[in-house]
């Protein structure tokens, strides 16, 4: 037996325990016993599997996100987040609207507008930028490429002023794409409560400026049980688990330590009494056919 400290929980009147993210029931025997929280019994698992959680949120504020449903017991203080979304990077030059004046060859120029997504901890920027590779005599740009494809969460307008340089004026149309690879970002949930069938997630570690919406996924694991569970719903509770038994007959060990040793015995004296009486069944059945024989041949004597 053995008692764990990461939680799990599970709704009256269902057969489902979901644990938290730090659980992995991967070992978990189909037929083993979970005891949740401080209950009397033990529930047998019938099937182990893996479950991934997903749902899209908005943000509330920079350590609050929130989900347009009931959560109900997917997620669990503790548990790890894995929070996704769309970043925007610079792809295409479609035309110079205006070329501006007094630019020279290899000036830099910034592209005006947008959310840029920000770096947490040096809350550094990615701006989408170009370099200059060919004026005319008053400065106007000719020709540029890109220099920086930039990090944003909402992209700059198609048509876009450009900032720095040596002139001013310059005026391009751009297209953005969404990157191949949504952004992610890992967080722990700190609270969570449910209003109104929304639900409201507090974590850890702030969100980057600018962060709106995106997609939350959390990956966990989930036990059936034979029977639906009959207690109070249960939430972040601690279980202990019995997988060690009897290869032939499925008999329950004890196990040192165990604080419910009187539940494995008693679950052990109720698989050898139902034994017995499927033994005590099969006697009398092969009795009668004995009798049954000795009355057909009354001269041969049969024993068991």
């Amino acid at each position: 037996m053995k008692n764990y400290t990461h939680s799990i929980s599970v709704l009256k009147g269902t057969n489902k325990i979901i644990t938290s993210s730090e659980v992995n029931l991967k070992g978990l025997r189909e037929g083993s016993y979970i005891r949740i929280g401080n209950d009397h019994v033990f529930y047998i698992v019938s099937k182990v599997s893996p479950l991934l959680y997903v749902k899209d949120f908005e943000v509330e504020n920079a350590r609050t996100i929130k989900i347009k449903d009931n959560i109900g017991i997917n997620v669990l203080t503790g548990d790890t987040l894995t929070l996704s979304h769309k970043e925007y990077k610079l792809y295409t030059l479609f035309g110079i609207t205006n070329g501006g004046k007094g630019y020279k060859k290899d000036d830099i120029l910034t592209v005006e507008g947008g959310v840029l997504l920000a770096n947490l901890e040096t809350n550094i920027k990615e701006l989408a930028s170009f370099i200059v590779t060919n004026v005319d005599a008053h400065g106007t740009i000719l020709e540029v490429g890109i220099n920086v494809e930039g990090k944003y969460i909402e992209p700059p307008k198609s048509t876009c002023s450009l900032i720095g340089g040596s002139g001013d004026g310059a005026v391009f149309e751009v297209d953005f794409n969404v990157a191949d690879q949504r952004n992610l970002l890992e967080r722990k949930v700190s609270s969570y409560e449910v209003k109104n069938d929304c639900s409201l997630v507090r974590l850890d570690y702030p969100l980057p400026e600018g962060l709106k919406t995106g997609k939350m996924s959390i990956k966990k694991w989930q036990a059936e049980i034979t029977n639906n569970y009959g207690g109070d719903s249960q939430r972040d509770i601690n279980y202990e688990i019995a997988r060690d038994f009897t290869p032939i007959y499925n008999f329950p060990t004890l196990v040192k330590g165990s604080f419910n040793q009187e539940l494995i015995i008693n679950r052990f004296i109720s698989l050898v009494d139902q034994k017995f009486d499927l033994v005590d069944k099969e006697i009398n059945l092969l009795k009668e056919k004995i009798k049954e024989l000795e009355e057909k041949q009354p001269s041969q004597k049969i024993k068991l």
